[in-house]
């Protein structure tokens, strides 16, 4: 029985001396051999393009430069198999900076099927307005003591990136600090205890008279006067130095 073993060893191993067995090789592929791309998106990784260009168009003109990023994968509502189509609901910051969220209604073949809310964060990059030196309450800042510095990330609410004319300080700053609405206010050109020609309008028709103002008041601003009759005090529109304007409506 060995022997029989030996020789049908013997046997096959020469019948397949003589025959070619194919190499395995790493072939390029078909250049013609169609390839799968553009595997559609899921509804989530949908949700977030929309959210970012929805972001992108909101803060469009506006001033400096804005960057956004998702700050968590959205929520998705489980919806039945079907056509989904994203209808922009509103964005809780029109701004675009800071944390904020973007809405979206959920259509299902045309009908609703929900919201899903997209986190947001947007950064801002621009130039804001520092005190080179600390200033007392009251000060008209010049150029020279103001300066623009570069800024990235979330500003403080309010912040000036130039100087209003027609303002002041409203409390004393320290040196570097970003100025902000909350810092300043309009420069009263009527002060109480000043003479002002009121200006009496009515259509075409027109009547000037002389009061004392009983309040301060600045470009645009209500300013309580006393006629010299004595008469019941009116209030009227500072329009400039010494000067209001009250317009009635016939």
């Amino acid at each position: 029985m060995p022997a029989l073993r030996i020789l049908l060893a013997l046997t096959l191993a020469l019948g397949l001396a003589g025959q070619d067995v194919p190499a395995v090789r790493d072939e390029p592929a078909d250049p013609d051999t169609p390839v799968v791309q553009d595997v559609p998106a899921t509804l989530s990784e949908r949700l977030q393009k929309e959210a970012l260009a929805a972001a992108e168009t909101a803060t469009a003109g506006a001033a400096g430069s804005r960057s956004f990023r998702v700050l968590r994968p959205p929520l998705v509502p489980q919806v039945r198999p079907g056509q989904v189509n994203l209808e922009l609901s509103h964005l809780s910051k029109q701004d675009g900076i800071g944390p904020f969220f973007v809405v979206f209604k959920l259509l299902l073949d045309g009908h609703p099927a929900g919201f899903a809310r997209v986190d947001l964060e947007g950064r801002w990059s621009g130039k804001l307005l520092k005190a080179k030196g600390a200033m007392p309450r009251l000060t008209v800042p010049t150029a020279e003591q103001l300066d623009e510095a570069d800024f990235t990330g979330t500003p403080p609410p309010g912040a000036l990136q130039s100087f209003p004319a027609g303002f002041r300080l409203k409390i004393p700053v320290p040196a570097g600090h970003v100025l902000t609405h909350l810092d300043i206010q309009p420069i009263p050109i009527i002060k109480a205890g000043d003479q002002v020609r009121v200006e009496l309008v009515c259509g075409p028709l027109s009547v000037s008279l002389e009061a004392i103002a009983r309040s301060n008041a600045a470009v645009g601003e209500k300013v309580r006067l006393e006629l010299p009759n004595g008469k019941k005090p009116m209030t009227a529109i500072a329009t400039a130095p010494g000067e209001a304007r009250v317009d009635w409506k016939g």
